[in-house]
């Protein structure tokens, strides 16, 4: 195996009874702008999008950081409620893509 990469991706995981679309979308503008901020103040954090499981009311936020605690300022800065901060790893699937920038490429379907 090779060496752990410098920078990980991180989910954090947002329960929201009754979450919508809209409230995601402006979630993730939230979530851009804090990282933006933090990014200016030298912190190495990058919003990637968020994946919204309706049927379950959970909004998973996917993050590239150093740390769990870079995410976690990125999510109070966007007044994003978590119930937590998660490092994830991507296995590529059949097609040899990364699953998690696959997902978060395609286009939302309404």
């Amino acid at each position: 195996m090779g060496a752990r990469p410098a920078v990980s991706t991180w989910l954090a995981e947002s329960y929201s009874p009754g979450i919508r679309r809209e409230d995601v979308a402006a979630a993730e503008e939230r979530a851009a702008s804090a990282v933006a901020t933090l990014r200016g103040e030298g912190v190495a954090v990058a919003y990637l999008g968020a994946l919204l499981v309706a049927g379950d009311e959970v909004v998973f936020h996917v993050f590239e950081a150093d740390d769990a605690t870079s995410v976690a300022e990125a999510v109070g800065r966007a007044a994003i409620e978590v119930a937590r901060v998660v490092e994830a790893e991507s296995v590529p699937w059949a097609g040899g893509d990364d699953v998690v920038a696959e997902l978060l490429r395609r286009p939302a379907q309404p």
